[in-house]
């Protein structure tokens, strides 16, 4: 008996974003690329818009937040490639499983927010939720 999802063409993991899941992945690729690493502190939640402006569901969602969590928006920056990444802070203490939750559903990329799901499940593979940023001039 087959399903569906045996159907599915899945990347091969040299394919995938930064060629793996691990942090050490990585960070060689982001050095071999000439960018930076951020790691998010505590309080830290990193959005990655796949696109140069912010679409407005962000904006929507950002209120129904603010409604029920201390969470506010500390910077943006334009990344490698023209987008956006977001940086909001909240003092409060969320899990990476919920970090990843509230990134997915500010609109961050997808493939992103799936590899850092599996770094947080699988767990040892390194902080969950990493930006590659461009090196300060």
């Amino acid at each position: 008996m087959t399903n569906d999802f045996d159907q599915v063409d899945l990347p091969r993991e040299e394919d995938m974003y930064w060629g793996g899941v691990t942090n050490e992945t990585a960070f060689e690729k982001a050095k071999e690329a000439g960018l930076e690493v951020f790691v998010p502190g505590p309080n830290d939640i990193t959005v990655d818009i796949d696109s140069p402006e912010l679409p407005e569901p962000f904006n929507e969602v950002l209120k129904i937040l603010k409604q029920h969590f201390d969470i506010e928006v500390k910077k943006t920056t334009k990344s490698k490639s023209g987008n956006l990444h977001v940086y909001l802070y909240s003092p409060q203490f969320f899990t990476h499983s919920e970090k990843i939750a509230l990134q997915a559903i500010l609109g961050s990329d997808p493939k992103r927010e799936a590899l850092s799901l599996v770094r947080s499940v699988k767990g040892g593979l390194g902080h969950p939720s990493l930006l590659f940023e461009k090196k300060a001039a």
